[in-house]
């Protein structure tokens, strides 16, 4: 399993982190609803935002992205410092060319395991 690139920083400060934890709900005409869970484990979000990043470190995000689509790796939270299994929740990247030659990106990535 490949690993977060070792070369990118970290995220900024105030990324977003989310608990996902479906359910299924049934609505019924006289006003209740009944639920369940639709899965039996909940699983994490992160939206990860990096900042002015130069072509070099843009270049291991875009390689990553490009290598990893579709499969597993493994990335440590930065605060927590817990290794998660994770997958790209996004099917593009789209930097934003905030000043020459550096970028703004966000990504998204979701636990797996």
């Amino acid at each position: 399993m490949s690993a977060w690139p070792s070369g990118l920083r970290q995220p900024d400060v105030g990324f977003e982190e989310e608990i996902y934890f479906p359910q299924i709900k049934n609505d019924f005409e006289s006003g209740h609803v009944q639920s369940r869970p639709k899965a039996t484990v909940a699983k994490r979000r992160w939206d990860l935002t990096f900042s002015l990043l130069p072509p070099v470190e843009y270049g291991y995000l875009e390689t990553h992205f490009l290598a990893n689509q579709g499969g597993t790796f493994s990335w440590t939270h930065p605060i927590s410092a817990v290794t998660y299994t994770a997958r790209y929740g996004m099917n593009s990247i789209k930097p934003r060319v905030m000043k020459r030659d550096l970028r703004t990106v966000s990504v998204l990535l979701e636990q797996v395991s």
